[in-house]
């Protein structure tokens, strides 16, 4: 038998559900697959301990085996074993369609645990393979719905300026590139939120998740693109209709816009008030600039104030919450991972709080137009009545 080593022996062979020809083989040392019924056989041994495998079977396209003193191993999806028999040493860029997967509320461990079982990730499995090693190219993987419109993007490169702090953003996922097949998974969420830099926030910054629907995975590196789809099932346990998950959806996506237009006027703001406390460091020498320089610290205080009312600067850690309230921010995430729950049915507190939020939101914004407007741009026409230069030269 070509391919199954001299001092290794069969012990169980099952043939593939779906593809014609494709065997799988439990023996006495490890694993292996053949592609033509048989006549040429190929290890897969993968994370599997070299252990005798007893029997073999396939249930909703994975692969358990059961092992002699090791328990149980399972392959997740068979869906890239399937579709690789045509791979050669020719073969471009491409990504196998993944086996429709089921929204389920079942979080796994990120990290593995030395002698305990560890379950595959929630969502959905991406297998791809690449010709060569890509790790110093850019490989996408980009997630959209039928419409196009864009739900996440993941990537192989690891982000430099990430600046890890407590209360702040997860670093992002990054993607294997490596030669051959790679696997890694989208765990159905839509993109995170923008942080405040070094801000603590109590709160979840990821993106919600999806509703159940059809969405396209486009796989793009420098030289090749390839697009499968994906379909994502409801739970058949949960009692509900399409219309309570776009519900749902619409309502979280409400959440994270709020939330990522206070974060962003607050980055926004900030910048003003560097460029207000450059401006004023250089002029307080100068005593034709005492009027501006007040007008400053009052814009600089009304900033302050505004940004006291949607983001709470002071939290530290989780416990600084007693001492120094969430603010609205930290309202709509909290609101968030409570509406973003598996069952998708929404209730009259959820959707009167949204409105409650909103409503400030509004007001803050309004106030914060009102500083822009008003304040900021007199700011500006004093500064250019009084001729200031635009670049100062300290003495």
């Amino acid at each position: 038998i070509k391919g199954i080593e001299t001092n290794d022996f069969a012990k169980v062979v099952r043939e593939d559900q779906k593809i014609k020809g494709l065997l799988y083989c439990g023996t006495e040392l490890g694993f292996y697959v053949s592609f033509n019924d048989g006549d040429n056989w190929q290890k897969l041994q993968l994370n599997l301990p070299v252990v005798p495998i007893t029997d073999l079977a396939i249930q909703d396209n994975d692969l358990i085996a059961a092992t002699a003193g090791r328990a149980f191993w399972i392959l997740d999806d068979l869906s890239p074993i399937q579709q690789a028999g045509s791979l050669d040493k020719n073969s471009k860029t491409r990504i196998f369609k993944p086996k429709n997967t089921v929204k389920l509320d079942a979080p796994a461990v990120p990290e593995p645990i030395p002698g305990i079982g560890q379950n595959p990730s929630t969502g959905v499995t991406i297998d791809y393979f690449l010709p060569e090693n890509m790790d110093s190219s850019k490989v996408v993987i980009e997630i959209t719905d039928l419409s196009g419109k864009k739900i996440r993007t993941l990537d192989n490169q690891k982000d430099k300026a990430f600046l890890k702090y407590e209360g702040g953003p997860a670093e992002k996922q990054v993607i294997p590139s490596k030669k051959g097949l790679n696997r890694t998974y989208w765990d159905l969420r839509k993109e995170s939120t923008v942080g405040i830099s070094k801000v603590f926030v109590n709160g979840d910054y990821r993106g919600s998740l999806v509703a159940p629907n059809t969405f396209k995975i486009k796989l793009m590196t420098g030289k090749d693109t390839s697009w499968t789809e994906v379909v994502v099932l409801p739970d058949p346990r949960l009692k509900a209709k399409a219309a309570d998950f776009e519900a749902q959806e619409k309502f979280l996506s409400q959440i994270e816009s709020n939330v990522a237009e206070i974060h962003q006027s607050v980055i926004n703001m900030r910048k003003v008030k560097a460029q207000l406390e450059s401006y004023m460091t250089l002029l307080k020498e100068k005593k034709e600039s005492t009027e501006i320089l007040e007008q400053g610290k009052e814009i600089l205080k009304k900033i302050n104030d505004w940004e006291n009312n949607v983001i709470s600067s002071k939290q530290e850690t989780f416990q600084d919450v007693i001492n120094f309230p969430n603010r609205l921010n930290a309202e709509f995430l909290d609101l968030k991972s409570r509406a973003d729950s598996h069952n998708p049915a929404l209730t009259l507190g959820t959707k009167t709080r949204l409105d409650d939020l909103q409503n400030e939101w509004k007001k803050q914004k309004d106030s914060l137009d009102k500083i822009i407007k008003e304040e900021i741009e007199r700011f500006n026409d004093l500064y250019k009545q009084k001729a200031l230069p635009a670049l100062i030269i300290e003495k």
